[in-house]
């Protein structure tokens, strides 16, 4: 059974493009025909400096809530029966994964010092799951030649499903 999901996996390229089993444990279809995506926003700068980004992401090449449950079965599957699933877990790419995605950015600037603070929030309405990345950066010396940033990733879930990207991230939070 794993050498038929490693010729099935093997078939293809592209993620969006990879066979993998679906509930009944036969392989799902490989998508045919082209596949597209969009992405449209809105940026708003304040008086102040103060930037406001909002973005909307339509991504063909993710997966829709079967697909994203099939592969969650699958590597429950094998990680339960033994088997090795790095070629299903190099299938997984966050932020990229589902269909669609709404991104929020908040941007304030720091002139006097040429510094900068960014949240951006990353949410998924298909797949439940939210992303936050906050990150600063600050210039020690006002000349911008000393340089300190820190960064912080954390991907959250709302729902208690099996099939979001923050299930199937192996790291959920970084600094």
């Amino acid at each position: 059974m794993w050498l038929s999901r490693k010729a099935s996996l093997a078939q293809s390229q592209f993620r969006s493009w990879q066979n993998i089993l679906d509930s009944s444990g036969s392989p799902s279809i490989i998508k045919e025909g082209p596949v597209y995506s969009a992405l449209t926003g809105l940026e708003y700068y304040f008086p102040s400096g103060l930037v406001l980004a909002s973005e909307y992401f339509y991504n063909g090449e993710g997966w829709d809530d079967q697909e994203r449950a099939d592969y969650s079965n699958s590597l429950l599957d094998l990680s339960i029966n033994g088997g090795i699933a790095g070629e299903y877990l190099a299938l997984y790419t966050p932020t990229y994964f589902a269909r669609h995605y709404v991104l929020m950015n908040l941007m304030i600037p720091w002139y006097a010092i040429e510094s900068n603070f960014n949240l951006n929030l990353i949410w998924s309405p298909d797949s439940a799951s939210i992303i936050l990345i906050p990150n600063a950066v600050f210039n020690l010396n006002y000349e911008g030649t000393l340089t300190s940033e820190i960064w912080y990733s954390g991907m959250y879930s709302y729902d208690d499903s099996q099939k979001n990207e923050a299930w199937l991230s192996p790291v959920k939070q970084s600094i």
